[in-house]
């Protein structure tokens, strides 16, 4: 509790939900740079389903993985 007090302190947010964030940017550069299906990318992002990891993506960029890739194509 430590860890997680002081590092909300230096991050102004929970270690997971930190952690949530990279590993989600982590997808959103591996879709849009590496050209990379969004189903490829969902297990190495910590999704045990894709459509958990569709839903955490369409909360933090404001739309789903799928369009995200159209988009940028």
């Amino acid at each position: 509790s430590s860890f997680k007090r002081v590092f909300k302190k230096a991050y102004h947010e929970s270690p997971g939900k930190w952690l949530k964030q990279k590993r989600l940017e982590n997808a959103a550069v591996q879709i849009k740079s590496l050209k990379r299906n969004p189903t490829e990318v969902y297990l190495e992002s910590g999704y045990a389903d894709y459509s958990s990891f569709s839903y955490s993506f369409k909360q933090q960029f404001g739309i789903c993985p799928k369009e995200y890739k159209e988009n940028i194509s």
